[in-house]
């Protein structure tokens, strides 16, 4: 097992003697995964920056950015919250009825 450093991280490589696997662990400082996620979320979003920038700078893969992405996305969509879409028809109704008047 040997460890070097990589990118500002630890990184330890493990060989697999019986079958000859290379295997490499990024020992991180410990971020919880929702902090994480809300900070990829950010990178990605607010930011703007690219996925596979932020895969990097975070040990994940640009298909894992993705996902993380990509989920948040959807349990944001105003269509799964009713209250949100109702205010909305709402708001269109109204806008209508004071047209007509």
């Amino acid at each position: 097992m040997s460890t070097t450093p990589w990118q500002g991280n630890s990184v330890t490589t493990l060989k697999d003697v019986q079958t000859t696997n290379v295997f490499t662990l990024e020992l991180k400082e410990k971020i919880p995964m929702d902090a994480m996620n809300l900070n990829v979320i950010n990178e990605v979003k607010i930011k703007g920056r690219l996925l596979s920038d932020v895969a990097k700078d975070y040990g994940l893969t640009t298909k894992k950015v993705y996902q993380i992405v990509h989920q948040n996305e959807q349990k944001s969509n105003p269509k799964l919250f009713p209250i949100v879409q109702q205010t909305k028809s709402l708001g269109l109704r109204i806008k209508q009825l004071l047209r007509s008047h």
